[in-house]
């Protein structure tokens, strides 16, 4: 998946739904995964294609799935093969069913996503007001002369500096605080 993993998320639920349909309409895995690599999403397609190869190659399913996983280094990839895997092992019959489930699961996370990036967007332009703010403060003091005559003394440079490191810190402290962590991989 790409950087912009809320699209990605999103696309990859649609080519699940694609996924959950085609095997409900009584398709093989091998023909709805190249469904998929010919409707698909453009993002996931290259992932789509080396599992439609896989399969048709005749590659046990347990490697070509495993092979999906690797290429593919996401943990809703990770639930499917192992949603496919189990429904194989335990010869059911609700694999369309259950990836659709997943399809749900995976659409509600990009959605998820692309809500606390609006949230972390906004909170990011407040902080960045916030940290000028005291900038704007000093710039519009030492317009006038009486003052200037205060920062350039040594108690007023140290002033300035420590305000400095106070905002490279509260700076520094936000952008580590706002990132999100990445969704650890289970099943890898």
């Amino acid at each position: 998946m790409t950087k912009n993993k809320s699209t990605d998320l999103l696309q990859f639920a649609s080519d699940l739904d694609l996924l959950s349909s085609s095997l409900a309409a009584g398709l093989p895995l091998v023909d709805a995964t190249g469904y998929l690599v010919e409707h698909g999403s453009t993002g996931f397609r290259a992932n789509w294609q080396k599992l439609f190869t896989r399969l048709n190659a005749e590659l046990p399913l347990h490697l070509a799935l495993h092979d999906f996983k690797i290429a593919a280094e996401d943990f809703w990839c990770d639930q499917l093969c192992e949603i496919i895997i189990t429904c194989e092992v335990y010869k059911a019959t609700l694999v369309s069913s259950e990836v659709l489930k997943l399809a749900s699961l995976v659409r509600q996370a990009g959605e998820a996503n692309l809500e606390s990036k609006r949230r972390i967007s906004a909170a990011t332009s407040i902080s960045w007001l916030a940290l000028a703010s005291p900038w704007l403060l000093l710039a519009m003091l030492i317009s006038r002369p009486e003052n200037l005559a205060v920062f350039l003394q040594p108690e007023g440079l140290f002033i300035i500096l420590a305000g400095l490191a106070a905002s490279i810190a509260a700076f520094v402290i936000s952008k580590r605080i706002s990132t999100v962590a990445p969704r650890n991989r289970v099943f890898a």
